[in-house]
């Protein structure tokens, strides 16, 4: 009893801690509220106002989180930002209970939850009005609830997969990028949890469409038709922007940071057409203009998808729109975040090859998003939702390593 007090009173001192180092970190570097972030924030305040409201362009989801903050603060930006970095403390608190019940180390279990508490790469999103912070703890919150239905017995079971659908719809209502994963994820988990595969594709489906009901309904009143996520084809505007853009900008705080066929594009797409039928035109438009593009150059086109999906992982800077003395912590940045990746692959490898479902889970997340990234515009943010992951078997490979070490250290003690 003693001991497990002592260990719940310092993970809530790091986790203190982590607060405080996470304001620092974005303190150091305020960013913008522009872009992406007006939208949102101009979304949620539409939802507000009119009760059921969605845009052509976007989903519900992370609109919804920003409603609290605008109804109850007279600062909803920085209301945000503070949930933000509470949720991202959360996920670190998650994966030092996940860590542990995988891997049954106290060592793998702090070390992934310390990564997660003071890393820089999911911090610094916490102070942007951004779906990553958000994305972050949807995913952890995924892969905890994989695990509970796993391992839990009848009712508990059922309650977990409903629970992890309604959370799976939620993260696509938020990042529409894993929509077809989410989709996808019936089939996985059914595959996954043996002696109850029917029943487990219907619960985990059943979660999915609560989450989406709102998307759905907005879709059918306001633009009378009928999707999961947005009217406006998502999949036909990433192919088009995912060929004009080989190299996406470090810092896109200008338009002007990208292609101009792409800001035509984006002028274009969810503004001009007023219909189901135009808004099918304008994605037809963008899927020829990106298969013609391709047609006249494949090789190129599939080398460029291989060099994405490496790029896409790695980390050269730490804020989004601007930083200060880039230049001088740029290699560290990117040396620290190829440790992680390199840990991080170790450990997922070590565990594939030994067995489990909860891997082969995992590695269908990573592999989707690598994927469908690389046909994006592929900007390195894209994969921070994905952090947790890389924490948790970086976690696994430095436990690894120190038992290693110890074996040994004793062998040579002994001789």
């Amino acid at each position: 009893m003693k001991k497990r007090t002592i260990e719940i009173t310092s993970i809530l001192f790091f986790a203190i801690l982590a607060y405080f180092f996470k304001y620092w970190l974005i303190e150091l570097a305020p960013q913008p509220v522009v872009f992406d972030q007006t939208e949102y924030l101009s979304f949620a305040k539409l939802m507000i106002e009119k009760g059921l409201y969605t845009p052509t362009s976007r989903t519900y989801g992370y609109p919804l989180f920003l409603i609290p903050h605008i109804l109850l603060s007279q600062d909803p930006v920085r209301s945000t930002i503070n949930t933000q970095v509470v949720l991202d403390v959360a996920s670190g608190i998650l994966l030092y209970i996940l860590a542990y019940k995988l891997f049954r180390s106290k060592i793998a279990a702090w070390v992934a939850m310390l990564i997660q508490f003071f890393n820089p790469f999911t911090s610094a999103y916490a102070g942007v009005i951004l779906t990553e912070t958000v994305a972050v703890f949807l995913n952890v919150v995924i892969l905890f609830l994989f695990y509970a239905a796993s391992v839990t017995k009848r009712t508990m079971k059922n309650i977990s997969l409903v629970l992890l659908g309604i959370v799976i719809g939620y993260a696509f209502e938020t990042r529409p990028a894993i929509y077809l994963w989410g989709i996808a994820s019936l089939a996985i988990i059914a595959y996954l949890i043996p002696k109850k595969r029917v029943a487990a594709a219907i619960l985990v489906g059943c979660g999915i469409l609560l989450s989406s009901l709102y998307q759905i309904s907005a879709n059918l009143t306001l633009h009378g038709q009928f999707s999961f996520i947005t009217v406006d084809s998502f999949f036909a505007r990433e192919l088009y922007d995912g060929i004009l853009v080989k190299n996406a900008p470090l810092f896109p705080n200008t338009p002007e940071a990208y292609p101009p066929e792409m800001r035509t594009m984006y002028q274009e797409y969810s503004v001009l057409p007023k219909n189901a039928i135009e808004r099918k035109a304008m994605a037809d438009k963008y899927f020829n203009k990106a298969v013609n593009l391709i047609k006249a150059d494949p090789g190129d086109y599939v080398l460029a998808r291989f060099k994405k999906m490496w790029s896409m992982w790695q980390k050269e800077n730490i804020f989004f729109y601007w930083e200060p003395d880039f230049e001088k912590h740029r290699l560290f940045t990117y040396t620290a975040n190829l440790v992680v990746l390199s840990l991080s692959a170790f450990g997922l490898l070590k565990n594939i090859v030994k067995g489990g479902s909860f891997h082969i889970f995992t590695l269908s997340i990573l592999l989707f998003m690598t994927i469908a990234i690389s046909v994006s515009h592929a900007e390195p943010r894209l994969t921070i939702p994905a952090y947790p992951i890389l924490f948790l078997y970086a976690g696994y490979s430095i436990n690894a390593l120190i038992h290693n070490i110890r074996t040994v250290s004793d062998h040579l003690t002994e001789s």
